[in-house]
């Protein structure tokens, strides 16, 4: 018998050996920058965060891949100013390794374009066309106290047109530190439910019905509409549909790098509180 055990082992040992004669290759990135970027209309630009590649092969640190050095800047194009564009050379945050910002009012309709320059990587650029403003028009239909109640019908959110988009998404997010969660005969009890769901909605749109299922916790809730540019669009329709069995590449709208600039107009509905039946 125990002939026969390391017999069994040196066939699985040759086995392995023969199946192993061609050494697997992974296929690696050239080092390049990773974007993320999002403007937002009316709103200051906030929120660019400059990274790079890891190793595949090795521990994935944040604070180590944010890039601390790069030179970014955001220009306005301004086709109707006799002065030109304007550009804005951003900051970096201290306190969080990789985020630049400035205090530029992001302006809706308008075209930005980004440049990110650093030692030993390719330049990255980008552009946006950022949508226009808009509101939410039935405020009424939402009291500032909401009782849950799945087996009454659906409440439904109207707005305003907006322009220069691609889609919305409609978002339902709990404002509260400390979540209560609502009960669920199908939910599993060690499972945590996002506190922030979203869906699409075509751009033709402009109201949506509003599912219980997506509130997710009792307390201070707000509703939210956002009409996003189409490589924000393009970016979370390749996301959606991935999964740990389908992890295709994603196809970014950068040159030089990975990544999205992107751009988005919000409204909101000021928060309200949903409490138990």
């Amino acid at each position: 018998m125990k002939y026969a055990l390391f017999f069994s082992a040196l066939i699985l040992i040759f086995l392995f050996i023969s199946g192993c004669e061609e050494p697997v290759k992974v296929e690696e990135k050239p080092h390049q920058l990773v974007v993320s970027a999002f403007l937002a209309a009316g709103e200051r630009i906030d929120s660019v965060f400059i990274s790079q590649i890891g190793d595949i092969l090795s521990l994935y640190d944040p604070n180590s891949a944010a890039v601390q050095n790069a030179n970014v800047t955001i220009t306005l194009i301004e086709p109707n100013n006799s002065t030109g564009n304007i550009t804005y050379t951003l900051n970096h945050d201290g306190e969080m390794p990789g985020r630049y910002y400035s205090s530029a009012v992001v302006q809706p309709m308008a075209t930005y374009l980004l440049k990110v320059e650093a030692p030993g990587f390719p330049t990255v650029t980008g552009s946006t066309s950022v949508p226009d403003t808009f509101s939410i028009t039935n405020t009424e239909s939402f009291p500032d106290t909401l009782v849950f109640d799945s087996d009454s019908p659906e409440k439904y959110i109207k707005w305003t047109a907006s322009r220069n988009h691609a889609g919305y998404i409609c978002r339902v997010s709990n404002l509260e530190k400390e979540t209560q969660k609502i009960p669920r005969d199908y939910s599993e009890d060690d499972i945590e439910p996002t506190k922030t769901v979203g869906f699409f909605n075509t751009p033709n749109n402009s109201s949506a019905e509003l599912p219980w299922l997506l509130i997710n916790y009792y307390g201070r809730t707000q509703f939210a509409v956002e009409a996003i540019d189409e490589n924000y669009l393009n970016y979370l329709e390749q996301v959606s549909v991935m999964d740990s069995y389908d992890l295709r590449e994603i196809h970014y709208s950068l040159q030089g790098g990975l990544g999205v600039f992107g751009s988005y107009a919000r409204a909101n509905r000021s928060p309200i509180t949903v409490i138990k039946p």
